[in-house]
């Protein structure tokens, strides 16, 4: 199904890591991603280097999105690949930027990354939706930071 197609690479959820990777888990995350430090590099492009080391950029559909938050920097970024992009406008990530944004100025963090993975779904299930033969191609696991180096 459309969801399997979403993934979370990072939760917000300073010093308390194992609360986010439960709502991230509870929200239908494929990959949960709990950084221990600080990042110094910028939001966008720390997520675009973890969605291509995820090898998110190999989807036969080119349909991946990577939902990127970083906890410790109260940062994130969100990021499509070039077969969703082609299919939903500037507008809709713009809005759901905000979106997320605004669950998360008000603490509301599951709330927030639930409407954001359900958003995604939708739009996947509009433009790819589910095929008989469809397959995973996306590994569904809780990854720590120190997974990725």
């Amino acid at each position: 199904e459309s969801h399997d197609r979403i993934m979370i690479a990072e939760v917000m959820g300073r010093h308390v890591g194992h609360i986010a990777a439960w709502a991230g888990m509870a929200g239908g995350a494929t990959l949960v991603l709990i950084p221990e430090e600080k990042f110094n590099i910028d939001t966008q492009a720390r997520a675009l280097e973890v969605f291509y080391s995820l090898n998110m950029g190999n989807t036969k559909l080119k349909n991946a999105v990577l939902i990127y938050i970083s906890y410790g920097d109260q940062k994130f970024a969100i990021c499509g690949d070039e077969g969703i992009h082609e299919n939903v406008s500037n507008r809709f990530w713009k809005s759901l930027r905000n979106s997320l944004r605004r669950s998360f100025e008000k603490k509301d963090f599951f709330k927030g990354i639930s409407i954001t993975i359900m958003e995604c779904g939708r739009q996947l299930r509009t433009y790819f939706p589910y095929q008989h033969d469809d397959i995973n191609e996306l590994d569904n696991h809780v990854t720590f930071e120190i997974d990725l180096k």
